[in-house]
């Protein structure tokens, strides 16, 4: 057990030292929008709670001018001004190694909950209120610490979600989100608290959309990344109603991995939403002819815990980035090996990839380089179907004309030998489409503008930067040898 009123003495120091700066205090006030979700609370114990997370926050995570730039927390373990004694100094100072964020509750028993952290690790915590509250299975927001040799929950408020996290999502909460601060935790309790007879139909009428506004909301969010030529609600519709070969959460996913990597974060946000409203308005048979919108708005659904899971394509990245480091090399067999085996991937996880004409692309050059000669067909292949995929592709229309139109223009040969050329250009093109066909490559195509029903026909950020094996970025000297292998200088080949 912490002692009596150990984190009162700390709360109370804090905003009696924000009181006396009363601009500072707005300030932070505006920061967490205090005013905006007050409106949330529904009783005086959502009040409390609301304060509460505003003085943790204040405490623990905000960091202010009348503390030196630094949280309440910092400067109370740094300079005590209230001289505490050292022995309990040394607990305050281990209150900053908390952490803060999600957690799902594995087991309770009296006194103690054992939570699982995003990042997989089981940690007991001592607490009697949260432990008789908690339910296994549950996903919680809270603060805990290590003090005294002891993990204590020692946030203002620890409360459950209506959500559960994917592997995926839990991954990218534990790698990318960071630490899950008071500010965010109010935020989404008073999402959660807006549920209730007027929550339900005020979410009607400013989320629920029918599927005819969903649909044009997600096709105006198409056009604005300029991806309309690329799917559109029809493909969706297609995705969702087809579960024998789409899961549930292959929409979500097929979207991440087809969005360009020139469109903007609002753009990203906006896609996203769209997309899922247009799901959830969309009438599924599992549901009876309902769609989960009307489902969810039944007395008995409403409210219940909604799954929430997210894709990261890091190691697809990562895999072509290792093969392109074989190139630069001047490995091609290793390279051609790597991006099979990252399309193979691709393949297995079934996700349609916007890069995936790069892809093939930069294979092709793995095969005009290779030391087996008759790879050179497979690499004119890859190149015609990489120029399929996306006939804009500024790369691959360069790799046409100096590999494959340089070899078909005969004007050059004497014409005693064009009949023997087109011989040996028609068996290197049957031979190739022959190798193409039995290859993962054609595959993919065939899941990406069969399966999926989608086009990559958009114009693309041409790539002027490679990777090396450990992901960092190799930016490339314009008179550095070009990294497709020709021997020519960068600026003189793809660099132009």
């Amino acid at each position: 057990m912490l002692r009596k009123n150990f984190l009162r003495i700390l709360s109370d120091w804090v905003q009696d030292a924000l009181g006396r700066h009363p601009d500072e205090l707005e300030r932070a006030a505006n920061e967490f929008k205090f005013d905006t979700l007050i409106r949330f609370a529904t009783s005086e114990k959502d009040e409390d709670t609301l304060a509460g997370l505003f003085g943790e926050w204040l405490v623990f995570d905000r960091k202010s001018a009348c503390f030196n730039d630094v949280t309440g927390l910092e400067y109370f373990v740094k300079h005590n001004p209230l001289r505490v004694p050292e022995n309990d100094m040394v607990e305050y100072r281990e209150l900053l190694s908390f952490e803060a964020g999600f957690f799902i509750v594995k087991d309770t028993r009296m006194g103690v909950l054992m939570l699982e952290a995003m990042d997989g690790r089981l940690l007991e915590v001592h607490d009697v209120s949260m432990s008789m509250m908690a339910t296994q299975g549950q996903t919680l927001w809270s603060r805990i610490a290590r003090v005294g040799g002891v993990m204590h929950c020692v946030g203002s408020a620890g409360f459950s979600m209506s959500v559960s996290f994917g592997a995926n999502m839990r991954s990218v909460i534990a790698n990318e989100w960071g630490r899950i601060d008071a500010r965010d935790a109010a935020a989404w309790f008073c999402d959660k608290k807006n549920i209730g007879e007027e929550g339900k139909h005020a979410m009607v009428a400013k989320q629920f959309l029918s599927e005819e506004s969903a649909a044009r909301a997600f096709d105006a969010a198409l056009a604005d990344c300029g991806m309309q030529k690329m799917l559109s609600h029809k493909t969706v519709k297609c995705w969702v109603g087809d579960n024998r070969r789409f899961s549930p959460t292959f929409p979500m996913k097929a979207l991440q991995g087809l969005m360009p990597e020139d469109i903007s974060k609002p753009q990203t946000r906006r896609l996203m939403n769209t997309l899922s409203a247009y799901q959830n308005a969309l009438p599924r048979r599992e549901h009876g002819g309902k769609s989960p919108n009307e489902k969810a708005l039944s007395s008995s659904e409403f409210g219940k815990q909604f799954d929430v899971e997210f894709f990261s394509l890091d190691r697809y990245w990562k895999m072509a980035q290792e093969a392109h480091e074989h190139i630069r090399a001047h490995d091609a067999k290793a390279a051609l090996v790597g991006f099979e085996k990252t399309v193979r991937l691709l393949l297995k996880d079934s996700v349609p990839l916007f890069a995936a004409f790069r892809i093939f692309a930069n294979a092709a050059v793995a095969c005009f380089n290779h030391q087996n000669e008759l790879k050179r067909g497979l690499g004119e292949a890859l190149v015609r179907a990489a120029l399929r995929l996306n006939p804009q592709y500024e790369f691959g229309r360069k790799l046409k004309e100096q590999h494959i139109d340089t070899y078909a223009n005969l004007s050059a040969a004497p014409r005693k030998d064009w009949k023997m050329l087109r011989k040996i250009n028609d068996f290197i093109y049957l031979d190739g489409e022959r190798q193409y066909a039995r290859s993962v490559f054609s595959k993919y195509e065939r899941f990406i503008t069969e399966t999926c029903g989608v086009s990559l026909n958009r114009k693309s950020q041409e790539q002027t930067t490679i990777y090396n094996k450990e992901g960092g970025e190799v930016k490339i000297g314009r008179n550095d040898p070009c990294y497709c292998g020709n021997g020519k200088k960068y600026k003189k080949c793809h660099g132009v």
